[in-house]
């Protein structure tokens, strides 16, 4: 299919809507024939890119096929299907006689949506558009097809994680419910785990009487503590592959996994763990259950699809393990989910206590810790710690590392395994350590003379660690900058990074304008300068320390061995971020220009784009006072700016306002607010002069308190509400959101609370939709924004979402809070209890509502038009 073909047609899309703002039309208004052909429009432009995407830009897909078979690749050599480019020519010939039937009016007076009715429902314009779009979906859905068979092929030598991950076959639709419960997938980390697993081990825990009694009973809770290193989420690993291995084909059972970990804290709170089991369960399922896609249908939007809030993904998955007769999940390493704001105890009791309305058992592992090991004080536990058996095994399978002396002697490979299993008591992590530290000998002296050394006890860890140190600084100068560099990325990277960014950010020369392809370094070599200290998941291909602790220690000791590591990170994010190649203005009127460099911007050739956009301000808050490298940046190109934040949005969806990876005009104020960069912000704003304005607006009408609401930052939020000049619902908003609006539809009661306790914000604020933050904390399912406006006494609880034509009917949208919660919800939901009490306390009667929802319950086919409401929130 050629490239060419399919970006043409994006780029005359691309034209044509812009034009049509250019004529001053608002697609709002416009008649249906109108909306149906800019729907059409959008999802061929998605599914264009996707074949783009996927297969046109991605030749790594075609190389991958070399000698296979590809049904995609088979499909498009075909003799059939050699009219792809005249298909692609039809479809752009009509829509530029469209484009041209727009531009002959521009320069003229305004006028209507009626009469350009021909000009958007022409039959031969409609049916090229189906005809390329159906063609690309096809090639589409067989590049799912190969990318299925290919990561089977690919892990087929680990027999039983093989069996969980070969792909069922999911319709459309299923598929669509599965993104949108969550992007997080923890299979991969399951099939690196198991490839590092040394064969026969943690076999001990399988045949244990308590591991035996909680699988073969009903309700069954497994505690699993161990000191660090014991080799806990490899023996969690073991037992999800023999759970799959047990009853991978059996429908009746369910298996769901989570690993916790340190590094992810972002993106693993409660809400995101549950939402993940409730992925992996309903994957499990035929298509058809009601409860999860009522939920999909209710936060289903033509943009996009909201989230579920944690109480509704709890009340799915009830409803999900009633499909199964038994259901096991399994919980590793919850010493690293965190602990703040009570996350961890959250999550602890709301999984526990899924196993009193279903048959669910639950293995879970973590460290001694008093307030994780209190929530599991009734059941069993097994203490989890390298057994000599399993540490021999181990060594046995990693001699081939050591010298040629060591290779030759069978004497001596007993000395080192008898000398590792005494030294390491029960810890896992400690026996590669040792292990590692003996590769650099030569000689069986020099090897004995080590194991005589070897490191056990409480200060085991640390020792080994100093000592893989002094390895590195014992390394010729280039090998001890680039192993300590890529510790410092390492360490203090505020998620886990892929392969690529890593190379990509160690490839970084300060103060540069563009990255130097030549100074990339390859894995291999900054793996072998690191002594054993990091290590590469090749199936996520991410590159992390061997274990949380050895984090621990460099956190410890980073002053010792890693001092510039903060600055060295902040600064080569900075730097990146400043690249000429991210300098092209986004808001250029050539559609087609700016779709193509947002792509690029993401695509193979700047790995590190979307960690430098969405965390160097993470970075940036360990850097005090604010650099001057980092005042340049917020006050520099816009472009750049504008380039940071479509990042930034680009990873983080907030519905509520559309189109965001689409915005312009972003300040460095903005971005300062987003990231609570609150002595950044004020220097920026003090040395703007005559141009600051601290209620600046982007392209989509959105201050830098809007950004502050949308980062979290609540400390930050409090300080510019006490600002003199802040405007909390500001004047120029034309079809924007207020931030306190936004506030509420994160769903965090943290981030509303400024405002109810602010005496400047209006609680009531309308958006463009006339529906007010009430509305939207109803709207989203989020109790506890409910329950502190209500109780604020600030809110009108019975304002309808009225304005621009819309009445209120128990069958359409509009309405209070209230009519909202009962369409949504029903009568028993705890934010409609809320509501009616509110309503009861202010005198105002719900006694019709209740009757109209009551009757609409008893007859749900009535046609609306039919229906008499007679805007019922008229009491």
């Amino acid at each position: 299919m050629d490239p060419s073909g399919i970006i043409g047609i994006i780029g005359v899309a691309g034209q044509i809507l812009a034009t049509c703002t250019k004529l001053g039309l608002n697609w709002r208004d416009a008649p249906d024939d109108a909306k149906k052909f800019k729907s059409e429009i959008d999802g061929l432009n998605k599914t264009l890119w996707e074949t783009y995407n996927h297969l046109i830009q991605n030749p790594d897909f075609i190389s991958a096929f070399e000698g296979k078979h590809s049904a995609v690749l088979s499909n498009l050599a075909a003799p059939s299907n050699s009219d792809d480019s005249a298909l692609l020519f039809t479809c752009k010939e009509e829509l530029e006689n469209v484009l041209k039937s727009l531009q002959k009016r521009l320069g003229g007076s305004r006028f209507g949506w009626e009469r350009l009715k021909a000009t958007f429902s022409n039959e031969k314009t409609q049916s090229a558009i189906e005809n390329v779009q159906r063609r690309c979906q096809d090639i589409n859905s067989k590049i799912l097809i190969d990318n299925t068979t290919l990561a089977a092929n690919t892990n087929i030598e680990v027999r039983s994680t093989r069996k969980h991950l070969e792909e069922k076959h999911l319709d459309e639709k299923k598929q669509k419910i599965l993104d949108w419960i969550t992007p997080i997938d923890f299979a991969a980390q399951q099939i690196d785990n198991l490839e590092r697993r040394q064969e026969g081990t943690g076999q001990w825990l399988l045949e244990s009487q308590e591991f035996q009694t909680w699988i073969e009973e009903d309700r069954k809770t497994l505690f699993c503590p161990g000191m660090p290193g014991a080799g806990k989420t490899m023996l969690s690993s073991i037992v999800i592959e023999h759970l799959q291995d047990r009853f991978g084909q059996d429908s009746t059972v369910g298996i769901a996994y989570v690993f916790c970990n340190f590094r992810r804290h972002d993106q693993q709170k409660p809400r995101d763990l549950l939402a993940s089991i409730l992925k992996q369960l309903y994957w499990a399922i035929p298509t058809g259950l009601n409860d999860v896609e009522q939920a999909y249908k209710r936060h289903e939007s033509p943009t996009a699809n909201t989230p579920m809030s944690t109480p509704e993904i709890i009340s799915c998955l009830r409803s999900v393990m009633s499909c199964f007769d038994k259901v096991y999940i399994l919980a590793d390493a919850l010493d690293e989910f965190r602990a703040d704001e009570g996350y961890r105890d959250q999550l602890l009791k709301t999984v526990l206590g899924l196993s009193k309305s279903a048959s669910v058992n639950i293995f879970a592992t973590s460290r001694h810790i008093p307030e994780i090991e209190s929530h599991f004080e009734d059941a069993p536990s097994v203490e989890i710690r390298a057994t000599d058996e399993d540490v021999t095994k181990f060594l046995d399978g990693h001699m081939y590392k050591l010298p040629q002396a060591v290779r030759k002697s069978k004497e001596l490979q007993g000395e080192i395994k008898h000398s590792i299993v005494q030294a390491v008591q029960g810890m896992f992590l400690l026996a590669q350590l040792h292990l590692d530290s003996l590769q650099g000998k030569r000689s069986a002296k020099a090897i004995k003379d080590a194991l005589g050394k070897l490191a056990t006890g409480s200060s085991a860890y640390d020792n080994a660690y100093d000592e893989a140190m002094e390895r590195i600084e014992g390394q010729l100068p280039d090998e001890e900058t680039l192993a300590k560099e890529a510790l410092s990325w390492i360490v203090h990277a505020t998620r886990p990074l892929k392969t690529r960014e890593l190379q990509h950010a160690l490839a970084v020369e300060i103060g540069t304008a563009e990255l130097d392809e030549d100074n990339i370094t390859d894995l291999e070599d900054i793996v072998s300068v690191c002594a054993g200290l990091i290590i590469i998941d090749e199936e996520s291909k991410v590159i992390r320390l061997v274990h949380y602790t050895t984090q621990e220690y460099f956190e410890r000791t980073a002053e010792r061995w890693l001092p510039n590591a903060k600055k060295l990170t902040f600064d080569s994010c900075i730097t990146y971020l400043s690249f000429d190649a991210f300098s092209c203005d986004l808001s250029d009127s050539d559609f087609e220009l700016g779709r193509t460099l947002k792509y690029d911007m993401r695509s193979s050739s700047n790995p590190l784009f979307e960690y430098a956009a969405f965390e160097w301000g993470k970075h940036a808050q360990n850097i005090s006072p604010p650099s001057e490298r980092l005042l340049s940046f917020l006050m520099g190109r816009k472009a750049n700016l504008d380039a940071v934040a479509d990042g930034i949005w680009s990873l983080n969806n907030y519905y509520l306002c559309e189109d965001l990876d689409e915005v312009t005009g972003v300040s460095g104020l903005h971005l300062a607010a987003f990231f609570g960069l609150r002595e950044a912000f004020t220097i920026v704003l003090e040395r703007s002069g005559l141009e600051a304005d601290i209620n600046i607006q982007d392209s989509k009408e959105l201050t830098p308190l809007s950004y502050a609401v949308m980062g979290g930052r609540v400390d930050f939020i409090e300080w510019l509400l006490s600002q003199d000049e802040i405007e909390v619902e500001p004047e120029r908003l034309q079809y924007g959101y207020p931030p306190v609006t936004i506030a509420a539809y994160t769903g965090e009661v943290a981030r509303i609370l400024p405002f109810i306790e602010s005496d400047k914000a209006n609680l009531d604020a309308r958006d463009e939709e006339w529906e007010t933050p009430l509305m939207h904390a109803v709207m989203g399912d989020h109790a506890d924004i409910v329950k502190a406006l209500v109780e604020s006494g600030q809110v009108d609880a019975s304002l309808p979402a009225e304005g621009k034509g819309r009445e209120w009917s128990p069958s359409r949208d509009g309405g209070t809070p209230l009519e909202m919660a009962l369409k949504y919800f029903g009568r028993d939901h705890s934010i409609t209890k809320l509501l009616l009490d509110r309503m009861e306390v202010i005198g105002i009667s719900t006694g019709a509502t209740i009757k109209a929802w009551e009757d609409v319950q008893r007859f749900p086919y009535v046609s609306i038009d039919d229906y008499d409401m007679m805007q019922l929130h008229k009491y």
